[in-house]
């Protein structure tokens, strides 16, 4: 129902919307959209409810549509001139098409239904009949449309496909008549003309590698090349010199290379280059980062002089991901689940150039490392155009991601591309170019020649197979060197199983026969609703405890969890296999909100001795080692006390991922008068020289466990850690010059946070901080003015409120001098106002707070009206603002004099009609 309310007070008049929408529940689709005949493949998938979904273009045609409820029905919102469609002179704006060659909106996602559509019709003749009609009541004629007929796909496309080559020399050509240079940028041209292996196309990049040569100047000083550009456009210039040798583009690639040295940092970059720990809890953005990698591996295969601490410390901070989940955001852990945004399918692109370089090739453990990370996108594909800043990004490296390992997974690779074919043929324009399309949460959708540029990688899902770039695996050159990197940057032999594509034995003889996985009984999502099941038996969910995607067997892990099989986990733990005892370690060491968690009761001494032998035994793999360690930390004192040495160990790794988890393991022993002092004295140690935010997170455990250990042991474990507080650096400089002397301000302040849980904390952290900062009035400024003033001791009472009166609001009047000047003259209180009124109530003075003037809310009594107006609109959610005429008599409904009781209006106290359909007073 759809109504309008007017109400007036003496105090105000409002006119209020109000709407009441239907819950899409996706878990139980049937019952919620009846449209769908089965589960479509690919999530989020269009909702028959929702009032609109926009599809930019119907592919080649040259239609932009909605598609409207109910059903999904196509209006046509746009005609492309020039386009096929505009040349029938029969189709406008505000149309409906009916049917497309026979076929209705039915049963099937309507997007993969209009991807076959121009599938279908261009292998039988590029006729294309819609039945069309002026508006919902006109009758419906034929319009026919005619594309090029382009053939049917074949069997093995894009191999050995006359349509696929054809899309590729159309694309290529458009490109070439209408692109005339190029750039270290965004846009994948240079890349995708050099995919296709053809001399034509060759030539045209050499065309524009001149230009850029003779016009190209040396960056200034200070201006470095945003790791965004470097990683998306500088591989194209390292594989145009791997080519043709033309030495020319090599000063280029060396300026990019030591742009990128300067503003590496802890391994990775921020997108555009800065450093600040404040983006995402560490700064690195993985996404631009991980391809600045493979740049610099590509360089180095080109023999550019690429610096060895930039090179080294980068390869092994992305090789980290390899096989243990998905490439994080930032300097974080590896992510779990099925949605990274394209990351750790990039990082297969990472890997094949890391494997180039080594001498050793497709033996090396970085050929693995790209194989287990290309296979990633055939289960993360359930989950199509998932990202939070628009998955099309991701979607550019997932298709040819797999393209890498079709040789080794034919059956499922083939059935990737061809459920996947559809979103392709949407992405084609009438000149065909490719850009995605559609309202579903989709990014990164300009072609070619638009601002952006990053539809020229999608067609290179099409170029992989035809292998004539070293990143799509073709054979080196005669300009190809080869380096030693590390055989292995990361792990130890044992580790190099969570790289394997072959699942481990989860009973005697038995593992699961993978060969046959296809996209819509085994990605992600069918997997989840198999595992889901509460029938599902415990042999099912030890096979998929056993498979080789780690993602996968995480998912099993929540799932015997969820169903109480807890019997599985020794059996488990015991396994020979690695993946198979992290999986368990998995189900001990959840504490996801969709996972109910392993129960403290059935962690039995058993469970314990079997997670300690991993952590004593040295050639345990490390990632296990790191679960198994992490596991600890729900241990007795008692319990871990035997690993107390071979644990401590790890806390000199080089590696905060592996101290991070001996911290959390070690963080019970904090409040134990045995080994606290050894402990904390290393965890000091290790802060005072860590600039990772890693290593500061399992402060936060650690000084929980203080807070309830006896006091002695709290006094002496805070002027340990308090120790390290002050020894910690003024200054942060990276060896290639990056600055990260203002995050220390960040670290300190989490560790001052960590410290003031401790009985006293407060007190103690006010006294290092004036040492350390004795010309700040009140260093840690939001902690200690944002906390309970209950909490602080006498002497620190004492000295905070003249602080504040005496030094801090005069600071801040200076500080904030034009905005509060502004706000007073405008008698409009804003921001500034506030802020110095809470400095005063933080004083003790309240003489300035907000005081209520005129009646509560609950007690102003409303004349309202409530009615359904004539002028209707597409009913959705977001902005509904439109002229409405109010009733008749109300028509003055705003002047002074307008009486609501003659109109017809009721009288009562705010809501109305938000209790069940009762008015009710506010707060019942």
């Amino acid at each position: 129902m759809k109504t309008i309310r007017f109400m007036k007070t003496q105090w105000l008049c409002q006119l209020a919307l109000t709407t009441a929408l239907g819950a899409f529940a996706a878990g139980n689709l049937m019952a919620a959209d009846p449209y769908y005949k089965d589960e479509p493949q690919f999530h989020k998938w269009p909702d028959s409810s929702t009032p609109r979904y926009k599809i930019k273009r119907f592919g080649p045609i040259g239609v932009g549509l909605e598609l409207r409820k109910p059903n999904f029905t196509m209006h046509i919102v746009n005609i492309e001139e020039g386009s096929p469609a505009a040349a029938t002179g029969k189709l406008k704006k505000g149309q409906i098409i009916e049917s497309v060659n026979g076929h209705v909106m039915k049963d099937e996602d309507p997007r993969v239904l209009l991807g076959n559509w121009i599938t279908e019709a261009e292998a039988k003749g590029g006729i294309v009949k819609l039945m069309v009609k002026d508006d919902a009541n006109a009758k419906a004629q034929e319009v026919v449309v005619k594309i090029p007929a382009l053939g049917a796909f074949s069997k093995t496309w894009p191999v050995d496909c006359k349509k696929t080559d054809k899309l590729i020399r159309e694309c290529a050509d458009f490109i070439a008549a209408n692109k005339d240079e190029c750039s270290i940028g965004l846009n994948g041209s240079v890349l995708f003309l050099l995919s296709t292996g053809e001399e034509k196309d060759l030539e045209v990049v050499k065309g524009w590698m001149k230009k850029f040569v003779e016009n190209y100047k040396k960056p200034e000083e200070g201006r470095e090349t945003y790791p965004w550009f470097a990683g998306y456009g500088g591989p194209a210039f390292c594989e145009y010199y791997l080519r043709t040798g033309d030495k020319s583009v090599l000063p280029v690639i060396k300026d990019v290379a030591d742009s990128l040295s300067r503003t590496i940092y802890n391994g990775s970059w921020m997108g555009r280059g800065a450093a600040s720990y404040k983006y995402m809890g560490g700064g690195h953005l993985n996404a631009a980062g991980l391809h600045a990698v493979t740049f610099l591996l590509l360089a180095k295969e080109c023999g550019v002089d690429v610096d060895e601490h930039t090179l080294q410390t980068s390869l092994f901070h992305v090789y980290r991901f390899a096989g243990h989940g998905n490439v994080a955001y930032g300097d974080h852990l590896p992510e779990s689940g099925f949605t990274a945004n394209g990351k750790t399918e990039g990082l297969a692109f990472t890997m094949q150039a890391a494997a180039n370089l080594h001498p050793d090739g497709e033996r090396s453990v970085y050929a693995k490392a790209r194989d287990i990370c290309a296979n990633k996108a055939f289960y993360n594909t359930s989950w199509l155009f998932h990202g939070h800043t628009g998955g099309g990004i991701g979607e550019l490296w997932k298709g040819r991601s797999m393209g890498l390992v079709a040789e080794k997974r034919p059956e499922s690779y083939r059935s990737f591309m061809n459920e996947r074919r559809w979103m392709y043929e949407l992405a084609r324009t009438k000149e065909g170019l490719f850009g995605w399309v559609s309202d579903w949460n989709v990014g990164y959708a300009s072609t070619a020649l638009e601002k952006g540029n990053w539809g020229s990688f999608i067609p290179m899902v099409y170029t992989l197979p035809r292998k004539a770039l070293r990143l799509h695996g073709a054979p080196p050159t005669k300009y190809s060197h080869t380096y030693k990197i590390p055989d292995r940057p990361w792990g130890n032999e044992a580790d190099e199983l969570f790289l394997s594509l072959t699942p481990g034995e989860y009973a005697p003889g038995k593992r699961q026969d993978v060969s046959k996985e296809l996209l819509p009984t085994h990605a992600s999502k069918p997997v989840i609703a198999l595992l889901g099941n509460s029938e599902v038996t415990d042999e099912v969910l030890l096979m998929y405890a056993h498979h080789f995607e780690q993602s996968i067997r995480t998912t099993a892990a929540g799932y015997i969890n969820k169903h109480g099989r807890f019997h599985l986990i020794p059996q488990l733990l015991k396994s020979e296999d690695a993946r198979a005892r992290m999986t368990a370690l998995s189900c001990i060491n959840s504490r996801s909100k969709k996972s109910q968690g392993f129960p403290q009761e059935q962690l039995t001494p058993e469970i314990f001795e079997l997670i300690g032998a991993m952590i004593d035994n040295p050639k345990e793999s490390w990632w296990v080692t790191m679960g198994a360690m992490k596991a600890m930390k729900r241990a007795k004192p008692e319990q871990i006390a035997p690993h107390f040495d071979n644990m401590m160990k790890w806390l000199d790794h080089h590696d905060w991922w592996l101290r991070s988890a001996a911290m959390q393991g070690l963080t019970p022993l904090a409040a134990d008068s045995q080994y606290y002092k050894p402990f904390l004295t290393k965890v000091a140690e290790v802060i005072a020289g860590s600039q990772r935010m890693g290593d500061f997170n399992p402060l936060d455990g650690i000084t929980l466990q203080l807070e309830q250990a006896d006091p002695k042991i709290q006094k002496l474990g805070m002027e340990i850690l308090g120790k390290s507080y002050l020894k910690y650096p003024d200054e942060l400089v990276e060896p290639g010059g990056q600055d990260l002397t203002k995050n220390i301000d960040l670290l300190l302040e989490g560790f001052a946070k960590d410290l003031a849980l401790v009985p006293g904390g407060y007190d103690v952290i006010y006294e290092l901080a004036r040492k350390r900062n004795p010309d700040k009035a009140l260093p840690h400024e939001k902690l200690f003015l944002g906390a309970d003033p209950s909490m602080f001791g006498p002497e620190l009472r004492k000295s905070i409120e003249p602080t504040i009166k005496n030094r801090l609001i005069p600071e801040y009047i200076e500080a904030n001098r034009k905005s509060l000047e502004k706000e007073i003259a405008s008698r409009i209180p804003g921001r500034a106002i506030d802020g110095l009124v809470d400095l005063y109530k933080k004083a003790g003075i309240n003489d300035y707070n907000w005081q209520l003037h005129g009646p509560a809310r609950d007690k102003i009594v409303w004349d309202y009206i409530t009615f359904d107006p004539a002028e209707k609109k597409l009913w959705e959610s977001g902005h509904r603002f439109r002229k409405v005429a109010p009733p008749i008599g109300s028509e003055n409904w705003f002047l002074p004099d307008f009486n609501p009781k003659a109109a017809g209006w009721k009288t009562g106290r705010a809501p109305f009609a938000n209790n069940d359909g009762k008015l009710a007073p506010l707060g019942t």
